[in-house]
């Protein structure tokens, strides 16, 4: 992984630890592979299963998950299921690379929360 590669997926993994924490702090359940595969876990399998079982599938969109081969994959599969799907822009993006689907849908736009406040605010949302 370059050393640009590595810079924005600390930055993703950051902002969805952050709006983890976030939603969890309201009761809300969130899965996420980082904290919910177990070891030995089949990846694709266990990730599936965790979209199948959600109410809604949050979309952390940016750039790089835009791009992602992985990401989209997990998209399809909450499409696939009929989930809600709640985009959440968390920095400015390529308008091309949203996924046609997406692009009728209110996104939360996280891009423009330089303090707590204005973060609050739009999480909330």
């Amino acid at each position: 992984m370059s050393s640009q590669n590595q810079r924005t997926y600390s930055k993703d993994e950051a902002i969805k630890d952050k709006i983890s924490k976030t939603l969890m702090r309201s009761s809300w359940t969130v899965w996420t592979n980082k904290r919910d595969l177990k070891p030995g876990s089949q990846f694709q399998e266990a990730i599936n299963q965790g979209i199948e079982g959600a109410d809604n599938f949050v979309y952390l969109m940016s750039n790089a998950s835009l791009k992602s081969i992985y990401c989209q994959q997990e998209y399809a599969h909450a499409l696939a299921h009929n989930k809600r799907i709640i985009p959440l822009l968390i920095e400015e993006v390529e308008e091309g690379l949203i996924p046609v689907q997406l692009r009728p849908l209110q996104q939360i736009d996280l891009t423009k929360n330089e303090n707590e406040t204005q973060y609050s605010l739009a999480i909330d949302k």
